[in-house]
């Protein structure tokens, strides 16, 4: 690895205690931002109906969706960080907790001769990004796992043959507490069922023999201090 880039995070409002609810609290963020709503005079970011919306990001639009995690603001610190990485001609890049895929296939964009791989636990997830790579036609160069990420290295088949592998370009931006003594609990809990608790499975399968390229570049967001 020749940089593994940290990026700190800065919580701005307090954990919700039911998904629905966060998801609101996400869309008056957006809001706040600037992301187009379905409804200018609405905190809501969802149609009722379909449990669909979008959110504006780098001039394009990104299907969301009700029981997918929304990206939030952080995700430009991570995407600005990777785009100032030297890249050898036709990367490879991995978003190893692609949600919707935001972060995947903004790069993909920007990296027009690159190729990436989308993994998350959620079958929602990878659906939706999927789905968004097929908006945005990029599906021929991304493809998605249903996956954990210990289970990486054995869906890839790593013997330094397959075609996705090695990265020379790892992203993630994990769903994270915004309480840090709930953080702080998961990172000593491996066996929690926190999205935080990924950062040692990721650090353990980027070990891996055959996973990373000799020059690869890590950029995770992770929370400040921690």
């Amino acid at each position: 690895i020749v940089s593994l880039c940290l990026l700190g995070l800065s919580a701005q409002v307090d954990p919700p205690s039911k998904l629905c609810e966060m998801m609101n609290l996400d869309a008056i963020r957006l809001r706040n931002r600037k992301a187009p709503l379905l409804e200018s005079d609405s905190n809501i970011l969802f149609n009722a109906e379909s449990g669909d919306g979008w959110k504006l990001f780098e001039g394009v639009q990104f299907k969301v969706r009700q029981n997918v995690f929304v990206p939030r603001g952080e995700s430009r610190k991570v995407v600005e960080t990777a785009l100032q990485v030297n890249l050898p001609a036709n990367p490879k890049i991995a978003d190893l907790t692609v949600g919707n895929g935001i972060l995947l296939l903004t790069l993909l964009r920007h990296f027009s001769s690159a190729s990436g791989l989308g993994i998350d636990i959620s079958e929602a997830a990878v659906a939706l990004a999927a789905e968004n790579a097929e908006l945005q036609g990029l599906s021929s160069r991304a493809r998605f796992f249903a996956s954990d990420l210990r289970d990486l290295p054995g869906l890839l088949g790593i013997d330094g043959q397959h075609d996705m592998i090695p990265f020379d370009l790892v992203v993630a931006n994990p769903p994270y507490h915004q309480d840090k003594s709930q953080r702080m609990a998961t990172y000593a809990c491996p066996s929690s069922s926190e999205n935080i608790s990924c950062y040692g499975p990721m650090a353990d399968m980027l070990q891996t023999p055959g996973v990373l390229s000799p020059a690869a570049h890590v950029v995770l967001q992770v929370p400040v201090g921690e």
